[in-house]
């Protein structure tokens, strides 16, 4: 088993992380609150503290927590709740991109605004490029920039991409098709 500072060292990377989004962190931190169940009910609590105290906004991250820490007393609840988060980025790129290819096929020249990053929305997108060509308009997402990430991933994907500054993003609205974040 991994020593209690490995796993709360890792929590720390993941409480850190200001770059990654919900469901780039939640595919770090399932397997470390796996290794901190199965080290014990107090890492896992300390475990789940860090994470929690560091993403107070990230619901889906204390949901597993959540989950890790019920699983000290009803057994089989984290792998339900780790088999649907699991599931979930998949299961979003089919549904979302099929109500975006049935909302772009009548469309010549879609126009998709977008701001900051997010890989729900960079895997959506990417799943349209081979039939919908796009002309995505990409907020940078200050102060981090994360927009510039996506904008760079959507290009290298085939897209026409346009990055812009957060507040001149509202320029591009009344001309896009879909907005999508």
């Amino acid at each position: 088993l991994e020593c209690v500072q490995s796993l709360i060292a890792r929590a720390q990377q993941i409480a850190d992380d200001h770059d990654a989004g919900a469901s780039e962190l939640a595919a770090r931190l399932l397997p470390l609150l796996a290794d901190a169940i199965q080290d014990g009910e107090d890492t896992t609590l300390a475990v789940a503290r860090m994470i929690c105290s560091g993403k107070p906004a990230m619901a889906s991250l204390w949901n597993a927590c959540a989950a890790a820490v019920a699983e000290h007393g009803v057994r089989g609840q984290f792998a339900r709740v780790r088999a649907e988060m699991e599931r979930a980025p998949a299961a979003l790129t089919r549904a979302a991109s099929s109500q975006l290819r049935e909302v772009l096929q009548d469309c010549k020249a879609p126009h998709v605004l977008t701001v900051s990053f997010s890989s729900s929305v960079e895997r959506v997108l990417t799943t349209l490029l081979p039939s919908i060509p796009l002309r995505v308009t990409c907020g940078e997402g200050r102060p981090r920039y994360e927009g510039r990430r996506l904008a760079s991933s959507l290009a290298a994907a085939g897209a026409t991409v346009t990055l812009t500054t957060d507040a001149a993003l509202t320029t591009f609205i009344g001309e896009e098709t879909v907005i999508v974040v």
